[in-house]
């Protein structure tokens, strides 16, 4: 290996080689062998640094059995400041860390509860559709007597409420319930059976019959024997002419105006096993209704107190 004094040879400005325009090194006589050794000890001073950093590496990977990882770490980080650059020793963000440290979500809502609530209410229909086929018309007499006491209770709040009564009357409401029970409810359970059994088809017009016949014939009939059974559970079955005459036109149009729509509706899209208790879930409005007009006097004033 040529030494320095071997390939460097200086001579004066003077020199040939000094002049030579080729020559990268003015005051040097070069050979080829002495630019490549001279190359070498010119970067010599660049190098140093470097092959310091890979001899840092190398003993910071021969002791990270014996030593921590932030003795390697710091090991590393001085060969790097030694040539000018700088070693990030904290976590690398990436996408995995990124999600890691931001901050979690929420957490959902329980699957479970709303499973069992769903649960829940599947397994009381299922049972109150069970009963309807087992039982169906005891099924639908006591669905009828619970609307019709919750019925009549909220309409004597709204008279409590109003001064026109002054405390709960407990008979009234079990001849009202009494009545849905023992009057509407059978009566409608063979009367929607007799409808179906008419007008089996559930296209608009098959439905509009059905509805019609409901309306113009069961109805006028019906709200009379209602008014007649309801006066005599009270004991005034010899006022029941004269209610007939003061209610029944202005009954028998609001319940046009209230049940031919329903009556649509239950006939077309509510299977036969339900219409009985979709017609009292609407009734529940209609009873609190009727017990306002069953119970108030013939001169269209609240009922004696």
């Amino acid at each position: 290996q040529p030494t320095r004094a071997h390939s460097l040879h200086f001579t004066s400005p003077c020199s040939t080689h000094a002049r030579n325009p080729h020559n990268p090194f003015p005051h040097t006589s070069l050979t080829p062998h002495s630019l490549t050794a001279h190359t070498m000890w010119a970067t010599a001073g660049n190098i140093r640094p470097w092959l310091q950093l890979v001899h840092g590496i190398r003993s910071s990977i021969t002791t990270s059995t014996s030593t921590s990882a932030a003795a390697a770490t710091a090991t590393c980080s001085g060969s790097f400041s030694r040539i000018g650059l700088g070693l990030r020793t904290g976590p690398r963000r990436t996408l995995s860390t990124m999600k890691a440290s931001s901050p979690p979500p929420p957490p959902p809502t329980s699957p479970q509860q709303s499973s069992s609530e769903g649960s829940a209410l599947r397994r009381c229909i299922e049972w109150y559709t069970k009963c309807l086929q087992e039982r169906p018309l005891v099924t639908k007499c006591l669905t009828a007597a619970c609307i019709s006491f919750s019925g009549d209770c909220v309409a004597q709040q709204l008279a409590i409420r109003s001064g026109h009564q002054d405390g709960f009357n407990a008979k009234r409401s079990f001849n009202f319930t009494l009545m849905g029970a023992a009057v509407v409810a059978p009566i409608l359970h063979v009367w929607y059976g007799q409808l179906a059994a008419w007008f089996p088809s559930t296209a608009f017009s098959a439905v509009l019959k059905r509805v019609a016949v409901d309306q113009l014939i069961f109805t006028p009939a019906f709200i009379p024997l209602f008014f007649t059974a309801l006066m005599t559970l009270e004991g005034k079955a010899s006022e029941a002419p004269a209610k007939l005459r003061a209610e029944m036109m202005g009954t028998l149009v609001n319940n046009w105006l209230v049940w031919v729509p329903v009556q649509m509706i239950n006939f077309r899209f509510v299977p036969q096993l339900y219409q009985v208790l979709f017609a009292n879930m609407v009734g529940f409005a209609w009873n609190i209704y009727m017990s306002i007009v069953s119970f108030r006097s013939v001169d269209g004033q609240p009922a004696a107190k």
